[in-house]
């Protein structure tokens, strides 16, 4: 169910999160394009280690982990789908030079 809440919110509800956090992203996104159970068993450590050093809301953690459950299911396509999503939702803001990278 969150999967669905997570693709139906779209572009319209950014949030910021720590740079550290854009690169755990980053990271979940390598592992899932990968298809690599193994990376993705990397990733889960990287946000527990995240949240546990308060790096990493809960709220971000619960949302990497329905990424990791479609990957458990062998669902790559969904799971590669609610990353970009949530890459997307969590843009750093334009302060720090990134921009929007996509039309609406």
């Amino acid at each position: 169910m969150l999967t669905v809440s997570l693709i139906a919110t779209g572009c319209s509800s950014k949030t910021e999160v720590p740079a550290e956090n854009i690169k755990v992203l980053a990271v979940v996104r390598t592992g899932v394009s990968m298809q690599s159970p193994k990376q993705i068993d990397r990733c889960r450590e990287i946000v527990k280690a995240e949240v546990e050093q308060g790096r990493m809301s809960e709220s971000l953690a619960r949302e990497l982990e329905s990424v990791f459950a479609l990957t458990d299911k062998g669902e790559w396509e969904r799971a590669e789908k609610t990353i970009l999503n949530l890459q997307d939702r969590h843009k750093p803001s334009q302060a720090t030079g990134h921009r929007h990278s996509h039309d609406h």
